[in-house]
């Protein structure tokens, strides 16, 4: 149950990690070309080359997974634990409702 939580954890922070690093990747990219200001944003992404562009943008997307994975199994105990709730009140609530019938 705690290594779920561990995990969990260690997911969404790197997810957050890598999503993290490939913003500051592209606002390092900006940083260095100061003649680009203002709207000019389409001739700085030309002047980038691919390569370069392509993993910014891989180490930005590929850090959602891991944020998406992580939240999952932080709560995945705590939706069982409340559906289960749920369930165990609508059974009650019935029980009750079909003996004064």
């Amino acid at each position: 149950m705690r290594s779920d939580y561990s995990i969990g954890l260690g997911l969404l922070t790197l997810g957050a990690g890598l999503a993290a690093l490939g913003g500051l990747e592209k606002v390092i990219l900006y940083a260095a070309r100061p003649e680009y200001i203002g709207d000019s944003m389409g001739n700085f992404r030309h002047s980038v080359p691919d390569a370069i562009w392509n993993i910014t943008n891989i180490t930005l997307w590929s850090g959602v997974p891991f944020v998406l994975a992580g939240l999952y199994m932080l709560l995945r105990r705590s939706y069982t634990r409340i559906s289960a709730q749920i369930k165990a009140t609508n059974d009650r609530f019935e029980r009750e409702h079909n003996s004064s019938k």
